[in-house]
């Protein structure tokens, strides 16, 4: 059984709601769950601080690889992504903390256990 999962984020008064909808063998099934848009903030800080603290950009291969996607977007139709242009674009520059590591994941499960997902 395939199950396909269409997430959309919708502003509500006085909050965020992550709005489910699961589609199955049985038709759709739509479920909301409220998550508060400072823990999703707190969230996305620490995913971003952990990547800038273990992971190492090569500018130039980063640049080309955009380069040569933006030009396809631009030009129109479809674009296929080779993963040879990614290859050597990010590297790992150490070890993540693993009490960082363990925080993040510990938040994100919250968010899991909430919603039931």
């Amino acid at each position: 059984m395939i199950m396909h999962r269409a997430i959309r984020v919708a502003a509500g008064a006085g909050g965020l709601a992550l709005v489910l909808a699961c589609l199955g063998p049985t038709g759709a099934q739509a479920r909301t769950c409220a998550i508060e848009v400072e823990e999703l903030r707190e969230i996305r800080r620490l995913a971003l601080e952990l990547a800038g603290q273990n992971l190492k950009i090569d500018p130039g291969r980063a640049a080309a690889a955009q380069k040569k996607y933006m030009q396809a977007l631009q030009s129109g139709g479809s674009i296929s992504i080779d993963p040879a242009d990614l290859k050597g674009v990010l590297s790992l520059k150490g070890k993540p903390s693993k009490a960082a590591v363990r925080q993040l994941l510990g938040r994100v499960q919250k968010i899991f256990e909430s919603c039931n997902i």
